[in-house]
């Protein structure tokens, strides 16, 4: 039984990704998230940092980069799996237009990294790729062997924070931003939908397993993980550009603020999030940057 279910799931994922146009002439949309097919043109000098007067911030930014080609696959991959406890159709295809998101927004980072990559040393590449095998290895290890209440927690604890990050910054204009070209729209792009798809993570570990205590432990223990890879890719980079590695607070938690501590208490919805009266009209440039490629 479960096996068919997972194969209808798959067919149902394969048919809205190439025939979109029948899915929306049946009626069958149900959700207000909206799959943008954007792939991003990053010409070979593209600047290493993000932010040209903030090195380590932008070190940060790339370190958040490096993650994206493996967490978002463990992602889509995880909510494939959790399909066969949701019996609820709306939460199905949020489901499966979350995943379509996270997959548009990993391939154009792993584009961007492979020229990143290439402004280091031989020998820095190659440590960052073996960090990026072994942060792939652990993610393939949760799947297998962890539990899908484990994996929920996951999805939900890292989602809560990355929405308050961008949050944080949803009010401030790309164009005033002083953000270098490519790194600019991607970065956009990618926090304004992670935005509208803030609800999703939220909503599937309450509709499978829920539980207020887990999901903030094991939401923490989760960012705790992921920021670890994070720190690891940072000092990797530092070491290589000369710069000392001091403590510091993850950018991600100072730009989420009094929003990521919001999401450690009991009341917490994403859903509640005031969302900035713009998001949808940048949504909207970006989706007609999707259809003229």
């Amino acid at each position: 039984m479960r096996s068919r279910s997972l194969r209808i799931a798959l067919h149902i994922v394969y048919a809205h990704t190439h025939h979109p146009i029948l899915f929306d002439i049946c009626g069958l949309n149900m959700s207000s998230i909206t799959v943008r097919k954007v792939d991003f043109e990053f010409p070979e000098d593209v600047a290493l940092y993000a932010l040209p007067g903030m090195p380590r911030v932008s070190l940060f930014i790339v370190a958040f980069s490096l993650t994206m080609p493996y967490l978002e696959p463990y992602l889509i991959r995880m909510m494939l799996k959790a399909t066969q406890h949701v019996n609820d159709e709306n939460l199905i295809e949020d489901m499966k237009r979350f995943s379509q998101q996270e997959g548009n927004h990993y391939r154009n980072h792993a584009r961007i990294n492979q020229i990143v990559r290439g402004k280091f040393d031989a020998a820095t590449a190659a440590e960052l790729l073996r960090i990026e095998h072994e942060l792939k290895a652990e993610y393939e290890l949760f799947l297998n062997d962890k539990s899908m209440r484990y994996n929920l927690a996951y999805a939900e604890g890292f989602e809560a924070m990355t929405c308050a990050a961008a949050m944080g910054g949803a009010n401030r204009s790309q164009e005033k931003s002083g953000v270098s070209k490519g790194w600019a729209e991607l970065l956009d792009w990618h926090a304004l939908e992670e935005i509208e798809h803030r609800t999703v993570a939220f909503d599937v570990y309450n509709h499978v397993v829920g539980g207020y205590f887990y999901r903030v432990a094991a939401g923490l223990r989760s960012q705790f993980h992921y920021l670890y890879y994070i720190h690891r890719f940072y000092t990797v980079m530092l070491k290589a550009k000369g710069m000392r590695v001091y403590p510091y607070v993850p950018f991600f938690l100072l730009a989420g603020g009094f929003r990521y501590l919001n999401t450690l208490m009991p009341w917490y919805n994403p859903a509640n999030y005031k969302i900035p009266n713009d998001l949808n009209r940048r949504l909207d440039q970006y989706g007609a940057l999707a259809k003229e490629n």
